[in-house]
């Protein structure tokens, strides 16, 4: 049913029936009391009804927008087409768990006058990876609490995919870097699509390639020369299950990666180099496709890392969910040159032993894989007291040994193991790269 009762109501029958025997029994001068708190039930439940009737007609629009600053509005426009108002309605927005809510609050009392819009709006701190905000819940009550109504859903659930963001700085670090030790080569004419010179026309040479300017100003017949294009594929593998997400806020080791990733690639297209990227939790596995040359390939790779998400659906162990993200990529990703993999995790003894089973399995194919582990060494301790801080330090630092340990049976085993803080972790990865295809 759309109305119910309340347990109030049941008691407050009870009692006015009390005081109508009464009046009947006993002081009939109570009896227009008792019939006037009789009358109030009846009263509400006519309210609550007509309410629920206009609550049914509400219109309701969503939309999102991303701010400079970061910051990710959802707004919620809830439209009144009929001329009752609507009664004050308790509501609630359920949104993940990983967002912070900066502006607005996701529960509180709703009036929408007739003929009228009303906006819900909602602001978060954004946070890499997909996440669910609404729909809207509305439960409507009388003012005296008898009756109430059933939840009813106002608009869509909106889904937010929020990509990490290439850190400008590092990327420039990296030309740096890559130009000082040499590991850049000198670019030479080939195939590929990107412009490397203009030079004379030589019988042979494809029609659609000459420059008519340079025609127009010289009278000479020159073309346009490619640029040869680098093919050595790089395929990056995102770790996204629920231990990869602990930590501070925008701070945990997924979003680390995330940030570290979203560079590199912006790195390795702008060089020439053909990326793909997967991005695997519990319950799903998303991937770019097989490995793509310039900003189309950016762009893939940045839209799958924006659908990492914390699931708490999936059935798979983390052991089981690596090793099926490590078959998924072998069978349908790498090409079958050789390709350079990378894959993002948190190395423990469960997944090692299957890690180790399938670097052989890459290797005899002439792939060559490589775990990076950043090692986070300090986090924001804030505002927390001196003792909390300190006992915080403590429990990082057996985490840190537990890693190092880990890591070290790891390159026993024949693992190539990337285990640095993540400031150093994209030096260490162009370095490999760039020595790989030279």
């Amino acid at each position: 049913m759309p109305v119910s009762a309340t347990p109030r109501l049941k008691l407050y029958v009870l009692f006015t029936s009390l005081l109508l025997a009464v009046a009947i029994l006993v002081d009939p001068a109570a009896l227009t009391l008792a019939l006037i708190l009789l009358a109030l039930p009846i009263l509400s439940h006519t309210l609550i009804e007509v309410g629920y009737s206009v609550l049914e007609k509400l219109r309701v629009s969503e939309s999102v927008r991303v701010e400079k600053d970061g910051r990710v509005v959802v707004e919620y426009m809830i439209e009144n087409p009929s001329r009752i108002p609507l009664l004050p309605v308790e509501y609630s927005v359920a949104y993940s768990e990983l967002l912070r809510l900066a502006e607005g609050v996701k529960a509180g009392l709703l009036l929408v006058p007739p003929r009228g819009v009303v906006k819900l709006r909602l602001v978060f701190h954004g946070r890499l990876g997909e996440h669910t905000v609404g729909p809207v819940r509305a439960v409507l009550r009388d003012p005296f609490g008898f009756y109430r109504s059933s939840e009813e859903t106002l608009g869509k659930a909106v889904t937010l995919n929020i990509p990490p963001v290439p850190e400008e700085v590092v990327v420039r670090r990296l030309f740096r870097y890559a130009r000082s030790t040499g590991l850049v080569k000198s670019k030479a004419p080939g195939d590929g699509v990107e412009f490397y010179d203009v030079r004379d026309y030589f019988p042979g040479d494809e029609m659609k390639r000459i420059v008519w300017r340079v025609y127009a100003s010289r009278r000479t017949l020159a073309v346009w020369e490619p640029e040869r294009e680098v093919y050595q594929p790089v395929v990056f593998i995102l770790d996204a299950t629920r231990e990869m997400w602990s930590g501070p806020f925008g701070q945990s080791m997924v979003e680390h990666s995330a940030r570290i990733t979203a560079s590199l690639i912006h790195y390795l297209t702008r060089r020439g180099y053909p990326v793909s990227t997967v991005v695997f939790n519990e319950s799903v596995t998303h991937a770019s496709g097989r490995p793509i040359h310039g900003y189309r390939g950016y762009m893939e790779s940045l839209r799958t890392i924006s659908r990492a998400r914390l699931s708490w659906e999936g059935t798979l162990q983390r052991r089981s969910a690596v090793s099926s993200v490590l078959s998924y990529t072998y069978e349908r990703i790498l090409p079958r040159d050789r390709s350079i993999v990378f894959l993002f995790t948190h190395l423990d003894e469960d997944v090692l032993g299957d890690v180790a089973s399938w670097n052989s399995i890459y290797s005899a194919r002439g792939h060559v894989l490589y775990i990076v582990h950043p090692l986070i060494t300090s986090y924001d301790t804030g505002n927390i007291p001196e003792w909390a801080a300190n006992v915080y330090r403590v429990k990082l630092m057996e985490a840190l040994r537990r890693d190092i340990d880990v890591l070290s049976r790891a390159r026993s085993m024949g693992l190539r193991v990337v285990a640095v803080t993540p400031s150093l972790i994209p030096q260490r990865v162009v370095d490999i790269v760039e020595r790989y295809s030279a």
